[in-house]
């Protein structure tokens, strides 16, 4: 019998045993005090064990303590969603999630594993949603930020286990083996096997036989398995024809919405006129056989790039040692050699200051217990100078280095380019965040942005997760857990910064004219310039009487409508909360009139001809004349005593 589904998760540190277990942990660990507590630690790995233990402080309970090189606890924990948001075929009858998490010594070096403890859930689809959570963990290395992307996503979590549980198995493929011929052998007299003893062979021979006949068995399987592979995909490709490719193409396409994979599947068959079975089997030779070209692309060009490097190598090994003999002829070490390619790196880097252009934070910046920050990540949308094709490209900060790189090639016509940003901080004063550019690339506009911000109270440094403008961040400081926010209206790019102006100006003698021509022939196509008007005024076929573009915070890209957005992106939108405006292009919270030029971005207009409660119109010549108000006070009579009362 199943039981009655939940109407909301229960909060265990509201029951009996959880108001026990708080209590003997407050005692135990923080002695009533946990700022105190946690000023004693140091290790970053204790501390983020310490905030654990204070956010589920009712329900965390040690199970073997450094046994076996290992830590255990366990927790329970309260969803977030509601049960109405899980699968059907899930129910939580606990109320809460039971977790038991295993730490290493050697954490965050080797990762931790989690372990669903729920009688109500089935031990298939917890061991995925256990994968899953570890797969997370080992880029993150972060037990807090995956049990926060446990809690964000568990409906997802459970939704992809049961889809994985439902995928049919893979056709299973018998081999004929071939039929043992029986060989005729001559009876030996009794007297020979009698006298007959077994040589015995020197033990250095036998040593030496057994590493061979191992690897013998196990270089066997591995080529067996290669040559089913092998079987498998020539039967399936010689087995279908180039119109049954196409259709199987075609259904994918169509019935991609449908979450029931044997549904899925069933139809898929129905349209090609094979089995269900056939056409999962063909999709997974398909994806294998791309996925390898994939990787065979990948390594000639990493090959290509070796062999660039080692020629740019043997050039500058050259150049040195020109330069070794003309002084005293010492060897240099390995250190030299690495700060050699950082200081070649950085050259390389500084290249590109020429075509850099400074990117600058809105105005309406928000600050709270932040001293100053810096760029970590963005993703830009660029546009190839060559062949004008667009596209995502996502730039990272380098290790030990304050330039942000990302190298790639244009899908179109396959140029390689470089995307450079060199990284600025930033404070209440000062807005610029870096200085991006590219010799390739023309940059169209900013995404999402990935920054560090630094605690006013202990100088401690925390990540944000990738915001866009207009989307605040509210978070807690690692280290003393104040609360912090942070929030910008917009990032712009300017062509040049004051400092390089004053610089221009100085070398040219006070000339501005030249300055200013430098200025604007060196315009950016950056797709919102502030002061300009956006394309139709930021109107589209849909809403002729709408001048603004949305940032739909579901992808960081800016859009006329929610129709517009449709048409392009696959994925489902979130209501924006920022808008551009069409006259000018400044971006600002959403609004009727822009903020900057004072237009409107809206126009209602009222074709009425009657009252409305005086919202509609008051001329009573324009006025329809099924509105009573139309006629009011016309037959309206005076008293004589009204008359005469200001002539006496």
């Amino acid at each position: 019998m199943r039981s009655a589904p939940l109407e909301k998760f229960v909060d265990f540190s509201k029951s009996e045993e959880g108001k026990k277990i708080f209590e003997k942990n407050k005692e135990l660990w923080t002695n009533g005090n946990f700022l105190e507590h946690v000023k004693t630690l140091k290790d970053p790995q204790e501390i983020e064990l310490a905030q654990i233990k204070r956010k589920y402080q009712s329900s965390f309970m040690w199970i073997h303590k450094e046994v076996d090189n290992l830590k255990a606890f366990q927790i329970r924990h309260t969803p977030t969603c509601k049960p109405a948001d899980l699968p059907k075929e899930i129910e939580l009858s606990e109320g809460y999630l039971w977790l038991e998490i295993i730490v290493p010594n050697k954490f965050p070096q080797e990762a931790a594993s989690f372990v669903i403890l729920n009688h109500s859930v089935e031990k298939d689809i917890k061991r995925l949603v256990e994968k899953e959570l570890f797969d997370y963990h080992i880029e993150c290395r972060s037990l807090l930020r995956t049990l926060k992307y446990m809690d964000n996503n568990l409906d997802k979590l459970f939704e992809k286990a049961l889809f994985i549980k439902s995928q049919p198995p893979p056709p299973v493929i018998v081999e004929k083996k071939p039929t043992p011929v029986k060989e005729t052998v001559a009876p030996t007299p009794v007297a020979a096997v009698v006298d007959e003893k077994p040589k015995e062979q020197p033990k250095e021979k036998k040593e030496k036989e057994k590493p061979k006949q191992q690897k013998e068995v196990k270089e066997k399987p591995k080529e067996k398995e290669k040559e089913k592979e092998k079987t498998q995909l020539v039967v399936s490709s010689s087995s279908w024809t180039q119109e049954e490719q196409k259709k199987l193409e075609k259904a994918i396409v169509e019935f991609r919405d449908i979450k029931d994979a044997k549904e899925k599947w069933t139809k898929i068959g129905e349209r090609v006129g094979k089995t269900m079975s056939e056409c999962v089997q063909r999709f997974k030779d398909c994806r294998k056989a791309a996925e390898e070209k994939k990787e065979e692309q990948k390594v000639s060009d990493v090959k290509q790039e070796e062999a660039e490097e080692e020629n740019d190598e043997e050039d500058e090994e050259e150049e040195e040692e020109g330069d070794s003999d003309e002084d005293s002829g010492g060897h240099s070490s390995d250190e030299n050699n690495e700060e050699q390619k950082a200081n070649r790196k950085i050259r390389d880097y500084q290249e590109y200051e020429s075509c850099l252009e400074s990117v600058v934070l809105g105005k309406n910046m928000r600050f709270e217990n932040v001293s100053v920050g810096s760029l970590i990540s963005m993703q830009v949308q660029v546009s190839c100078k060559d062949c004008k094709c667009i596209h995502e490209a996502e730039a990272q900060k380098e290790a030990d280095s304050e330039y942000l790189v990302h190298n790639d090639k244009c899908p179109r016509c396959g140029q390689k380019s470089r995307l450079v940003a060199k990284q600025e901080i930033f404070h209440d004063n000062s807005n610029a965040v870096c200085s991006l550019g590219s010799f390739t690339w023309d940059v169209r506009d900013i995404h999402f942005c990935e920054f560090d911000l630094t605690c006013e109270f202990c100088d401690t440094a925390n990540r944000t997760k990738k915001i866009i403008a207009g989307q605040p961040v509210y978070m807690e400081c690692k280290g003393c857990f104040k609360k912090m926010t942070f929030s910008y209206m917009a990032l712009t790019l300017t062509a040049l910064a004051l400092g390089q102006v004053e610089e221009e100006d100085e070398e040219n003698g006070g000339n501005v004219q030249d300055v200013m021509k430098r200025i604007f022939a060196r315009k950016s196509k950056f797709e919102f310039k502030v002061g300009l008007p956006l394309p139709n005024n930021g109107s589209c076929k849909h809403y002729k009487g709408s001048n603004r573009y949305f940032r739909f915070p579901c992808c960081g890209k800016c859009y006329a409508c929610d129709d517009c957005h449709g048409k392009v992106e696959k994925h489902e939108m979130m209501l924006a909360k920022n808008m551009i405006c069409g006259w000018c292009s400044s971006e600002q919270p959403l609004g009727d009139t822009c903020k900057r030029c004072a237009k409107a971005v809206t126009k209602i207009v009222r074709r009425t001809a009657f009252w409305e409660g005086g919202q509609g119109t008051r001329n009573v010549a324009a006025m329809s004349r099924k509105d009573p108000h139309k006629f009011r006070g016309i037959g309206k009579t005076v008293s004589s005593k009204k008359k005469n009362k200001g002539k006496s």
